[in-house]
């Protein structure tokens, strides 16, 4: 077996993520024979437009995509009217978004719901997302409802830059109190899949995190060790030559 070092930026994580969720055996047969659902967030756009190739559909705006983000001070953003939540059923993708609480009751087991989120713990595969509406749980308890009530399979896109030590249900708890201002967070019961995820999907490599940071565009970045045999690596390192130039959203 050999290794490689591959650095990757938040936007590139993002299409690697895309690039190797898509391809989840799970995800094949929901996009064939069941209901696909992609709730709104950046890494989720990428999915979006990755099964939009796929399905041989037009690509959406990710400036229309997503509902909170993270921005630095003064930022100002070129945002679009926000377009819905994206289904797909049986490869047929709905035109005009959805509404997400109408479109989970409709849910049954082998459908999946892609939500993203702002909080991974990599040792427990666990993930929290902020919920800015404290009275109604946001997008969170519909989609929580629906793999609890009907085994629907949640699927949480997240990049490695999300990363957290404590885990997510002491983070809840802190955020939950009634000592504390600001956002909630709420433990999500899904799968999370990060670029780790991606890069054994894509090419059978087995991916270890190994460093951070960057300047210059490149914050956030990770540096990640892939190991594999000969035609693993190449497979890796040609993908990551498709990925790595990928541009930060401009939103």
């Amino acid at each position: 077996m050999k290794n490689q070092q591959l650095f990757i930026t938040p936007a590139a994580g993002k299409q690697l993520i895309a690039m190797g969720v898509t391809r989840h055996p799970r995800v094949q047969q929901a996009l064939k024979d069941h209901k696909l659902l992609i709730v709104g967030g950046t890494t989720n756009s990428y999915i979006v437009n990755e099964l939009m190739r796929i399905t041989g559909k037009t690509p959406i705006d990710p400036k229309a995509f997503y509902r909170g983000i993270s921005v630095p001070h003064g930022a100002k953003l070129n945002r679009m009217d926000y377009c819905g939540d994206i289904l797909f059923e049986k490869g047929r993708v709905a035109e005009g978004g959805v509404d997400l609480a109408e479109t989970v009751k409709t849910m049954t087991a082998g459908d999946v719901i892609f939500k993203g989120a702002n909080a991974i713990n990599l040792r427990d595969k666990t993930a929290g997302v902020l919920i800015g509406n404290g009275i109604s749980g946001g997008t969170s308890i519909p989609i929580i409802s629906a793999v609890i009530s009907k085994r629907v399979k949640l699927i949480i896109p997240a990049g490695l830059e999300k990363r957290v030590d404590e885990p997510i249900n002491d983070i809840a708890l802190a955020l939950n109190s009634d000592r504390v201002e600001g956002t909630r967070m709420i433990e999500l019961p899904g799968r999370v899949f990060t670029e780790l995820d991606a890069v054994e999907a894509l090419s059978g490599c087995k991916a270890r995190l190994i460093a951070g940071g960057g300047v210059a565009g490149g914050e956030g970045g990770v540096y990640i060790l892939i190991e594999g045999n000969d035609s693993q690596l190449e497979k890796m390192i040609e993908i990551y030559q498709q990925v790595r130039g990928e541009q930060p959203l401009e939103l």
